[in-house]
């Protein structure tokens, strides 16, 4: 990777992009979406990402943005529900998700899930996300001044208490999130000394015949 600096000045611009990270506990569900509100709202950043784990929630954040005086116009909506033909024209010139590959003049807000963390080469320069397992947050931070547009982008995870023997992933993601030391850039995750904690056992869902049937119903041209 030294040796990639030095031979790419592109490379070194995104391997040390600097990305200040903050985590934050509070009391409750309630008051974790207040919270992520306040944080994604607050500052001067043209490109907001905020990340929630459930649909429902990332559904509900961004009604709430519009309650806030944002344009609906100004907030993108990216979830696991909608298609990757729908994801694909909303990627493209002009969509919504292309305002995150660049520079512009207008405020936006990208509200997702996990749908928003890879395929996508997009970056925002505030990132804001509810508490998920280190893999998914590694990926998340990967939005955040990806490509060294800003000379300092902040991250905030924001978390609600957990329970030792229910909450174990989580528990490690946040102990792993405190050995960054407020650096999430690329340069300080390549250079960790401790592994990263994965789930011991991923999430698995079956894959059934008729669901190939249901996914060829589309309306790609």
């Amino acid at each position: 990777f030294r040796q990639d600096c030095e031979n790419s000045g592109e490379f070194r611009k995104r391997y040390e992009a600097v990305k200040r990270l903050e985590v934050i506990g509070v009391a409750d569900t309630k008051a974790q979406e207040s919270k992520m509100l306040e944080l994604a709202l607050e500052g001067d950043d043209r490109r907001v990402v905020v990340f929630f784990r459930e649909p429902g929630k990332a559904s509900k954040f961004a009604a709430a943005l519009v309650k806030k005086d944002v344009k609906p116009e100004q907030v993108v909506l990216l979830t696991g529900t909608q298609r990757g033909h729908e994801r694909d024209l909303m990627a493209r010139d002009g969509g919504g998700l292309a305002r995150f590959q660049g520079e512009g003049e207008e405020r936006m807000y990208l509200v997702a899930t996990s749908a928003g963390e890879v395929g996508i080469d997009l970056s925002g320069t505030r990132l804001v996300t509810s508490l998920d397992t280190a893999e998914h947050l590694i990926q998340r931070f990967g939005r955040l001044n990806r490509f060294g547009e800003a000379e300092e982008a902040r991250a905030y995870v924001v978390y609600t208490p957990l329970k030792p023997g229910k909450d174990e992933d989580l528990l490690k993601a946040l102990d792993f999130l405190q050995q960054l030391g407020g650096d999430a850039s690329a340069r300080r995750l390549f250079e960790m000394d401790e592994p990263v904690p994965f789930p011991a056992e991923p999430l698995m869902a079956p894959l059934n015949g008729w669901q190939f049937g249901r996914w060829s119903f589309t309306s790609v041209e």
